[in-house]
């Protein structure tokens, strides 16, 4: 969770304690979100992603790198209209159905993927604000020119809301 590029920024004071801490609580929201349920969701809506991806990879090899397979790949909803109707035509609907399936699959899969990852952000961000580091880590976010929505940037701004007698938690340092 805490880089080298991380540590090193606050070192050179290109970064305050507060721009760190809301860096990290962001990273922990994230992560916190991504895992248990939402790590086995990913995982097994991304496998059939995955494993298209490896099994063209493996096909393709080297010829991945032309810009041939670019404009192949762009086009593969309508090679798979094809794939279903010549399937279909030739009286093998298993193989055209299969293929067909791949072919959503390989638009399916992905946006499952950033919908999933999505909900993740919107938790992070809702604990960087219950922190109260929400303008913190927005304002770091805009003087570094990431690529940040703003919807993202709204929730990041919002002031939180007063939580009902939340545990607290705290970083304790323990002598070693």
């Amino acid at each position: 969770m805490i880089t080298p590029g991380l540590l090193d920024a606050f070192y050179q004071r290109r970064l305050t304690v507060s721009e760190v801490a809301a860096v990290i609580a962001h990273t922990e929201g994230w992560h916190r979100a991504m895992t248990g349920r939402g790590e086995l969701a990913m995982m097994v809506v991304t496998v059939p992603w995955r494993v298209l991806a490896a099994v063209f990879r493996e096909m393709t090899g080297g010829m991945s790198r032309l810009p041939l397979g670019g404009i192949a790949w762009q086009f593969r909803g309508v090679i798979g209209v094809i794939c279903v109707v010549q399937a279909a035509v030739e009286d093998r609907p298993w193989s055209g159905v299969l293929g067909g399936v791949v072919i959503a699959l390989s638009y399916l899969s992905p946006a499952a993927g950033q919908k999933l990852s999505g909900r993740a952000m919107e938790r992070a961000d809702d604990l960087v604000v219950s922190l109260g580091l929400g303008s913190v880590l927005a304002a770091l976010w805009c003087r570094l020119g990431e690529p940040v929505a703003n919807l993202q940037l709204q929730r990041l701004e919002t002031p939180a809301a007063p939580a009902m007698e939340a545990p607290k938690r705290g970083l304790y340092m323990v002598p070693g």
